[in-house]
């Protein structure tokens, strides 16, 4: 499975041409396997343990997280590493679909 120069996911197998993803959305029809999709963005799932750090370090978990909204991850080990060091960063969460807006945490 691999993304080409347009953005679009080939298709490899039959499961496959059922969920596409584009560079700003997603189709799906029928079963979406999460597995496959952390896998193709090198992402980990967010665990109990996660929360449970999370929780442990802020005095809460977010909503979201709790009720799986959000369901893999990206660095936020890191993150929490540097929280808990008391070390500064920024979280970049990405820019707005025009490409004129930045949100910046």
């Amino acid at each position: 499975m691999t993304i080409n120069s347009r953005n679009k996911l080939e298709e490899g197998s039959k499961q496959d041409a059922k969920q596409r993803v584009y560079r700003n959305s997603v189709e799906v029809e029928g079963h979406v396997d999460y597995n496959k999709l952390m896998a193709l963005f090198g992402t980990q799932p967010i665990d109990e343990v996660i929360l449970a750090r999370f929780k442990k370090l802020t005095g809460s978990t977010p909503l979201m997280l709790r009720r799986q909204v959000f369901f893999s991850h990206r660095d936020l080990n890191w993150i929490l590493d540097q929280y808990e060091a008391g070390e500064k960063f920024v979280l970049y969460t990405g820019r707005g679909p025009s490409g004129r807006r930045i949100s910046v945490i």
